[in-house]
């Protein structure tokens, strides 16, 4: 709760008025700051920090409680996936809701940051983002 009053007053106090961290807070954060750690290596340890984070919180939770939809499983086959959706969360849906619902799908953004981060950039990011990746299906 500290933190987050931290960061909330960072945000009200600060030129950039943003929050000054989001997510769960990487171990030694400042020491990899003071380090001119590159943006998309702090990036890619924050986003590892979320996805370790959220997988603990699912792992402790009841598994009838909730239900795992894969980004590219949505936006490839998305009239299946808001059905698995819907009988998770017994609704029933006709053919006009799964128009409404997925109308606006698409899936142009699969691969997209494979074509546009350079190859340097990826090189550095794997080792910390690799085992989160395989570990959620995600090939290298």
């Amino acid at each position: 709760a500290f933190q987050y009053l931290i960061n909330r007053f960072y945000k009200l106090t600060s030129k950039d008025k943003r929050l000054k961290l989001w997510g769960p807070r990487i171990s030694q954060v400042d020491k990899l700051l003071s380090d001119n750690t590159n943006l998309e290596e702090m990036c890619s340890l924050q986003w590892n920090e979320c996805i370790k984070s959220s997988d603990s919180a699912f792992d402790k939770m009841n598994k009838d409680k909730f239900h795992y939809v894969r980004y590219e499983d949505f936006v490839l086959n998305p009239k299946n996936e808001v059905s698995k959706i819907g009988s998770f969360l017994d609704w029933d849906f006709n053919d006009s809701n799964y128009e409404s619902i997925v109308a606006h799908v698409s899936k142009s953004s699969i691969g997209k940051s494979k074509k546009e981060i350079n190859s340097h950039i990826i090189t550095k990011i794997t080792p910390i983002i690799y085992q989160s990746l395989e570990k959620h299906g995600y090939k290298i």
